[in-house]
Formats: C-alpha cells, sequence, structure tokens
C-alpha cells in the first residue's frame, strides 16, 4: 500500500516536473517571438516615417 502511494507521488513529481519544463520552454519561445514582432513593428515604423506607408505593408 505505501509503495503504490510512493510510486503514484513519483509519477506525479515527475509529470509537474515535466509540465514546468514544458512551460519555461513555451515562455521562453513566446519571449523570442515577441522580441521578433516588436523589432518588427519598429522596423515599419522607421518604414512609415522615413518612406512611404505602403511599403510597410509588405512585412
Amino acid at each position: 500500500m505505501r509503495a503504490q502511494s510512493i510510486k503514484r507521488r513519483a509519477i506525479k513529481s515527475c509529470a509537474l516536473k515535466r509540465r514546468a519544463h514544458f512551460i519555461k520552454s513555451r515562455a521562453r519561445q513566446k519571449a523570442s517571438s515577441h522580441q521578433k514582432v516588436s523589432r518588427r513593428r519598429g522596423e515599419a515604423r522607421e518604414r512609415q516615417s522615413g518612406v512611404s506607408a505602403a511599403s510597410s505593408v509588405s512585412i
């Protein structure tokens, strides 16, 4: 009976670890993609102020 509960706890902790790792990697991906998007927006703004607004549509 005790062995079962220990097994269950081990499985749960393993799942939690996996979930934490998944969340961390997802967060990292989101952050990097967000940085890319903000950089693109900055380029669009520069283009709009420098050249015409039509060139920023091509992004």
